[in-house]
């Protein structure tokens, strides 16, 4: 088994997300346990921080809570080597079909051993195919007793296709087109990935997953202006676990790809909150005030979403505008139009809605955007002057 790497610093943050009053670990918890692990939970890290806590703090923890954490450990355990038992089968069934497949994202992590398997929650397998082998493997997919998920509404645009369940396996699998969506840019975002692959051997099948740089790469870059607080604490901890495993990764690259798509400080947060939390040093990029004051403005708002958010898509928007980018009101209209490009594309409403009433949604959804920045840009002034008293 992997070793578990210390996750004070994690619950330390939670605590403070949590508004528990300052103290020492483990006592700082106090009656806060089912808080703790709730909100763990919700930055899906819940099973890594359980097993971590049990192993170092197994005699604070109510008696009745440790006995459900273990048997939900168990059972992910189990789930996971369900998982495992899918990947080859879905590996075999593609290549005796001659359809390129790999596997990316948790699916990759699990094949690489990167977590110890039970604290490792999976909530799909997601793949990426060839453009040109997509209606090949849908057909593939439901030959073999795959269906397409009833009630998921995926646009046409996106960056993978509606999920597949199959009723005698425990995942959904998630067919990719590209490994995240488009960029501000609206070019392929990972035209070498396939070049760049790495070979795993399970049971006998050869099995392709990310080279370690993209894999890193797409970890950063998912959902990146969605998933916009410092800390993101379930990237954070496995981009960390890379780095204690000794993975060779190339920061230059990280960079590069980072201000290629115009978001320059989405590298940056990411090495800013390995350093902060779990003690990885190497060179920052950037102001390291910038990231505390991110981070400051970052807990605000996780304390708010504890209660009912309103806008909160647009918070995060806004968050990515106003800290993702390049200072300066060219890149942030870029990523702002971009936004309401996505809207249209990926996250429209109902296609009768959109046909019949175009161009009153389009003016909605534009004010909306501007209106929506304008106020929470206010907001966040706010935020630092009174930070400054």
């Amino acid at each position: 088994m992997k070793q578990l790497i210390p996750l004070d610093h994690i619950v330390h943050y939670l605590l403070d997300v949590l508004d528990v009053k300052p103290g020492k670990l483990p006592d700082r918890v106090g009656n806060s346990w089912r808080q703790l692990y709730h909100l763990a939970n919700n930055y899906k890290i819940y099973y890594y921080l359980a097993v971590w806590s049990l192993d170092c703090w197994d005699e604070h923890i109510p008696d009745d809570l440790q006995t459900y954490m273990k048997k939900s450990i168990h059972a992910n355990k189990t789930r996971n080597i369900l998982f495992v038992v899918q990947i080859e089968r879905l590996a075999q069934l593609f290549r005796e079909a001659e359809i390129p497949i790999m596997f990316i994202k948790g699916a990759a992590c699990l094949l690489r051993g990167i977590y110890p398997i039970e604290t490792r929650y999976l909530t799909d397998l997601d793949v990426i195919i060839p453009k040109q082998y997509i209606k090949q493997s849908r057909d593939l997919l439901e030959v073999a007793g795959y269906l397409p998920e009833k009630n998921s509404n995926v646009p046409p645009h996106h960056h993978h296709i509606v999920p597949y369940s199959h009723p005698e396996h425990i995942g959904v699998i998630e067919i990719h087109i590209e490994p995240y969506d488009r960029s501000i840019h609206d070019a392929d975002v990972m035209p070498d990935i396939w070049n760049d692959a790495d070979i795993i051997t399970l049971q006998g099948e050869q099995i392709k997953v990310p080279s370690i740089n993209d894999h890193i790469w797409i970890l950063i870059r998912t959902s990146g202006s969605g998933r916009m607080f410092l800390p993101r604490l379930a990237e954070t901890l496995e981009m960390s676990l890379f780095i204690n495993n000794n993975y060779p990764i190339d920061y230059s690259i990280m960079k590069e790809r980072a201000e290629r798509d115009e978001m320059p400080n989405i590298f940056g947060g990411m090495a800013y909150s390995c350093s902060r939390y779990f003690g990885i040093e190497f060179a920052i990029p950037g102001n390291d005030f910038f990231f505390r004051r991110w981070e400051n403005w970052s807990l605000q708002l996780q304390r708010k979403l504890l209660g009912n958010v309103s806008f909160l898509a647009s918070r995060k928007r806004f968050g990515s505008l106003t800290f993702l980018t390049h200072p300066g009101i060219s890149s942030k209209y870029r990523l702002l139009k971009w936004f309401i490009h996505y809207e249209f594309f990926d996250d429209y409403p109902h296609p009768g809605l959109l046909r019949n009433f175009f161009p009153l949604i389009k003016l909605w959804r534009i004010s909306k955007n501007v209106v929506t920045y304008m106020l929470f840009f206010i907001e966040y002034w706010l935020f630092r002057i009174f930070k400054e008293f």
